[in-house]
């Protein structure tokens, strides 16, 4: 039997770990309509916006 406490710790790391990249997914989905509603405004800013969303991706 695998010792109950280091289960739970486990799970809990993978769930905070979860919670962690749906939350850096969600920063990422925010900047990307920020920077879209900013092309629209501004369309020189278009190079450099995809240039942070291809860092975005990469990271």
């Amino acid at each position: 039997m695998a010792d109950p406490k280091h289960s739970g710790s486990s799970t809990t790391v993978s769930s905070l770990i979860c919670t962690r990249s749906r939350l850096v997914r969600l920063n990422i989905f925010d900047v990307v309509l920020s920077l879209e509603l900013h092309d629209v405004i501004n369309p020189s800013t278009q190079a450099s916006s995809i240039r942070v969303l291809t860092a975005l991706l990469i990271v």
